[in-house]
């Protein structure tokens, strides 16, 4: 989906484009049919540069424009805006990039603030499921037990997206991270990771019974409901910040070859904004 031009400037003081100008550039849908067909090319193609400029003369002046026409040159060679520019156009993120790097895929977040909630809403999840396995466990209640254990795993899944990638590398859950972007990227998008996010809240409601009031009125149901409803209103911000309503940025996760020691890096592009 395109992404609207900002009011600002299109180049900063130090000569550099605006990253949301970038953004809006690339997440154009021209630029994006352009990618599809460029193959491994990808905005080395002169039909890439060539609708990149189109789009930047459409939406900025003309001096501007032309600046972007010579910028976009120079991104060609850049990993983290090709990866930038294979994401927005949906195309296949792991490719070679410089000095050994290879770019396994991105992951969109949104606001520092609310991915903080959203993971320790879901460190909370971890927390009351286990909690609620221990007590199935005490009273014997093993038909109940699967559910709580795939809540948490869900959750765990979940915060691995919005913890901050330094962390992600630290306790050695990188290689998990890979796995999901190569077979469950939905997770790595906000649209995706939103609709997993109200599905989690439905599984709450599900486990107290919404349809049964009567049973809200205890401290462990009260609790179960209010993380349901969190779920689901993070959901919703996630979704809305897809469709552009609120800003959200790109993770570019890459690979060091060389740096065995270190295993995984990861770059953080520019937030993008509406």
């Amino acid at each position: 989906m395109s992404r609207k031009f900002p009011t600002t400037e299109a180049f900063l003081k130090d000569g550099k484009i605006d990253p949301k100008v970038q953004d809006a550039l690339l997440s154009d849908p021209k630029v994006q049919e352009a990618m599809k067909k460029s193959g491994e090319q990808a905005l080395s193609n002169p039909a890439v540069q060539d609708a990149i400029f189109k789009a930047a003369k459409d939406n900025l002046t003309a001096e501007n424009a032309q600046k972007v026409a010579n910028a976009a040159k120079e991104w060609a060679q850049d990993p983290e805006v090709q990866a930038k520019a294979r994401h927005y156009a949906g195309m296949a993120m792991a490719y070679a990039g410089q000095a050994g790097q290879s770019i396994i895929g991105c992951i969109e977040q949104g606001p520092d603030g609310l991915r903080w909630l959203c993971f320790l809403l879901a460190v909370l999840t971890v927390g009351w499921a286990g909690y609620d396995v221990f007590t199935k466990v005490l009273s014997f209640q093993w038909l109940f037990i699967p559910m709580s254990l795939f809540q948490m795993f869900f959750a765990f899944t979940s915060a691995l997206f919005e913890a901050k990638p330094e962390h992600v590398v630290k306790f050695g859950m990188t290689k998990y991270q890979d796995m999901l972007l190569e077979y469950a990227k939905f997770i790595s998008t906000t649209l995706g990771r939103g609709v997993f996010y109200i599905y989690q809240g439905m599984l709450w409601f599900i486990v107290v019974g919404a349809h049964d009031i009567a049973k809200w009125f205890n401290l462990f149901n009260l609790v179960s409901l209010a993380l349901g409803a969190s779920f689901i209103v993070m959901g919703g911000l996630h979704i809305a910040m897809h469709y552009g309503i609120m800003p959200q940025e790109v993770v570019v996760k890459a690979k060091v070859a060389a740096a065995k020691a270190t295993g995984a890096g990861y770059q953080k592009v520019d937030a993008a904004e509406p």
